[in-house]
């Protein structure tokens, strides 16, 4: 977990915070809230991409976002097969 300083200033009055920051490591399995399971796809200090199983990818503020890291392996997506036409061609008038 990287950590750094943030300098705020309110009324001219500086005033230090601690902001944590996780960075994770592409490859990751883990575990949303709202969404699931899901595998992050790229990292860096300001986003964080992840790709769900049922809600595909969505991008996080990595400061923000709240994670549990876990060993369970998200289930592989199922690709949707196109319904096949009955083989005729439709006749243009």
């Amino acid at each position: 977990m990287k950590m750094f300083c943030r300098t705020l200033f309110f009324v001219g009055v500086a005033i230090m915070r601690e902001v944590r920051v996780s960075t994770y490591q592409e490859g990751q399995h883990v575990r949303h809230g709202q969404y699931g399971l899901g595998t992050i796809l790229e990292t860096d200090e300001e986003r964080t991409s992840i790709d769900f199983v049922d809600h595909g990818t969505k991008k996080f503020v990595t400061s923000m976002v709240v994670l549990e890291i876990t060993d369970e392996a998200p289930a592989r997506k199922t690709r949707k097969r196109r319904a096949r036409g009955t083989g005729k061609a439709k006749a243009k008038k």
